[in-house]
């Protein structure tokens, strides 16, 4: 048959042990969501709140309970439901306000019927309805898993943890009953008189342990079981007996009704925990003595009332800022020199001061100064300050929610939640303290004074940026004093584009200006036979380029390409005059084709006109389609009679000077 060995008894406390050890459980992380997996059994119910990591639940903490006498003739369904109700309430404060929980089940139907999606049936029996109206305060999901799925909480139901009902109370009417037996027993000391040596002798013969170990001392030690005797056995050798008294050395072992009262006399005048300990060690012992002294001191009042300042927390630090004037901080400092107030603030992104010298520090002087900020900078997205008045002022913070400015407080009498704008305050202080300790400050106003340093720091690397605030707020490098030791790249620039010009100047002419309306020549530009056409200046549009009006079009055109001129512009009825006059030809070429309405003579020596423009049928020969006037009269401008000389040969008139 099986028995329940030493061997069964081990390896059940060491899986107690690895179940409730660092490597199964892991702690509550607000931003991951939550499992809560519920299991009944005819005998109890049990829960399981996991985190939902990587796809895989690893428990936070673990809970049972056993069901009462009425509720194990629950149905299956009441106990499912049961079950879900009580790890819901167990894990009340891990669950409640979280939007990412899933309640896992084995029992189909509980989806149904508490399932977020649908409503309460109507016919539902009134025990469940009750508990969907509690469950209807979290927001969760409920799902369905296997029961072979769900073997912790299973375990959990099928071995539940011991409870007796008539032990269920309030945690706060035990606490405070605990605390008035607290007080009763210290009143009760305080009024009897000092403990002596009889006292102790009475007590210890009385104490069931210290009477046991008493007689050990008198008859000799043997080996003892009890965990309470051995912490005697180990100190054998120091132990001894005076008067009925346990000595420990030179300590006197205090029995077990008298601790409290010694705790007491330690205690007087509230000496805290290293004295108390120090003074227990030249009288008293008993085990774990250095415990009960800390928590007698921890549970003082006055003591915790007059304790030193806690160690500080770790270093919350705020977001970091993406960009410029996205969140700024603000505050006032006062210049102890001159009595004067001073408004600061500074950009989170860019480290950008702005301090201004403020006569009064009132809601409405605040709001008038941010005002003009804002309409330089724009709206930030938070405004960062502290709890003065000025700006919890209801009239402050109806400027920034009409202003869609997001406001921001930080902790009371806690300047280091605002460090940004109290750093400022402090280089704004230590530097005009240092301008009034140099020379020449007694003729600088508090004004100058800010100028000088607001535009030394601007200019000033940062030491988180690497940049200087201008740099990042401004988005260039302000020139300073400094930056005139640097060569000038762009003035070397400047200097050779120069001398460039004025080398191409001196072989170009002076520059020619136009006015709107003048008339000019333009030159053509498509290789006609004429190099200039007559035009008028329609509009300047720069300095050397102009639109000008040509033959009917309008071109645009640049200063190398007209010159001055008396000539009207061009219009299609000049080509309407009279045809050219009969040039003779004494040596007439007999491969040249002369134009129309020239005269050429045959080799018999007659003279031959050919037909004019303007005879027969030809006087008007058709224009090509697609063609204007302004086209025509470019056509038979550029195909017009040229003179020959009598070898044949084009005479090219000289081109003159026209002044």
């Amino acid at each position: 048959p099986w028995v329940w060995s030493k061997t069964c008894s081990t390896t059940f406390q060491q899986s107690k042990s690895w179940v409730v050890s660092s490597d199964v459980l892991i702690h509550y992380d607000v931003n991951k969501p939550l499992v809560l997996t519920c299991d009944a059994s005819p005998r109890g119910v049990g829960a399981v709140l996991s985190h939902l990591i990587d796809g895989m639940e690893r428990p936070i903490a673990f809970a049972s309970k056993t069901l009462s006498k009425s509720e194990r003739n629950y149905s299956q369904l009441h106990k499912e439901a049961l079950a879900l109700v009580f790890g819901v309430k167990k894990f009340h404060k891990y669950i409640y306000g979280r939007t990412n929980v899933i309640l896992q089940t084995d029992h189909a139907p509980l989806v149904t019927i508490f399932g977020s999606k649908r409503g309460i049936p109507c016919v539902a029996a009134a025990r469940l309805q009750r508990w969907a109206l509690i469950l209807s305060a979290y927001n969760f999901e409920v799902k369905y898993r296997r029961g072979s799925e769900l073997p912790h909480a299973d375990a959990l139901s099928r071995l539940p943890l011991p409870e007796d009902e008539t032990l269920e109370m309030d945690s706060n009417l035990i606490s405070h009953v605990d605390t008035c037996l607290k007080v009763f027993n210290i009143r009760m000391v305080s009024e009897d008189s000092a403990i002596t040596a009889k006292d102790i002798a009475k007590h210890t013969e009385k104490d069931p342990i210290l009477a046991k170990v008493r007689d050990f001392v008198w008859h000799g030690w043997r080996e003892v079981d009890n965990p309470q005797l051995l912490i005697f056995y180990k100190r054998k050798e120091e132990l001894s007996v005076d008067q009925s008294c346990i000595l420990l050395g030179a300590r006197v072992v205090i029995p077990e009704k008298l601790r409290n009262s010694v705790i007491q006399l330690l205690h007087e005048q509230h000496p805290g925990v290293t004295r108390m300990k120090m003074l227990a060690r030249s009288y008293v012992w008993w085990p774990r003595i250095d415990e009960c002294i800390q928590n007698a001191v921890s549970s003082c009042h006055i003591c915790q009332c007059t304790r030193n300042a806690a160690a500080k927390v770790p270093l919350q630090q705020w977001p970091r800022a993406s960009c410029r004037w996205q969140r700024v901080h603000i505050d006032y400092a006062e210049d102890t020199s001159s009595r004067h107030n001073m408004l600061i603030l500074v950009d989170s992104f860019s480290k950008w001061l702005e301090v201004f010298v403020m006569k009064t520090i009132t809601s409405f002087k605040t709001i008038e100064r941010l005002r003009t900020l804002f309409a330089s900078y724009g709206l930030p997205e938070e405004l960062v300050s502290d709890n003065g008045t000025n700006f919890t002022s209801s009239e402050f913070r109806e400027f920034l929610s009409k202003n869609k400015v997001k406001f921001t407080l930080t902790p009371p009498y806690h300047p280091a939640s605002n460090g940004a704008a109290e750093r400022c305050v402090q280089e704004v202080k230590k530097n005009l303290q240092r301008q009034v300790m140099s020379e020449g400050a007694e003729s600088m106003s508090l004004q100058h004074k800010l100028d000088n340093f607001l535009f030394v720091y601007r200019n000033t690397p940062s030491t988180v940026t690497g940049l200087t605030p201008a740099e990042l707020f401004l988005q260039w490098k302000p020139r300073t004093k400094l930056s005139m030791l640097k060569p000038n790249l762009m003035s070397e620039i400047d200097k050779k584009r120069f001398m460039q010009k004025k080398d191409a100047d001196s072989r170009r002419g002076p520059s020619r200006n136009f006015v709107k309306g003048e008339r000019v020549m333009v030159k053509t530009v498509r290789n006609e036979h004429i190099s200039w056409v007559p035009g008028r200046i329609l509009e300047k549009k720069s300095s050397v380029t102009y639109l000008v009006s040509v033959l009917g079009k309008t071109r645009f055109c640049h200063a190398d390409h007209l010159r001055c001129s008396n000539v009207d512009e061009v219009e299609d009825t000049i080509w309407n005059k009279e045809p050219v006059q009969e040039v003779p030809v004494s040596q007439p070429s007999p491969r040249r084709i002369s134009p129309v309405g020239t005269p050429v003579k045959n080799p018999t020596g007659q003279t031959n006109l050919l037909p004019s423009p303007t005879s027969g049928s030809m006087s008007n020969p058709p224009t090509p389609r697609g063609m204007t006037g302004a086209e025509e009269a470019t056509t038979r401008l550029c195909s017009s009679t040229p003179e020959l000389r009598r070898s044949g040969r084009t005479v090219n008139k000289p081109k003159k000077l026209d002044l």
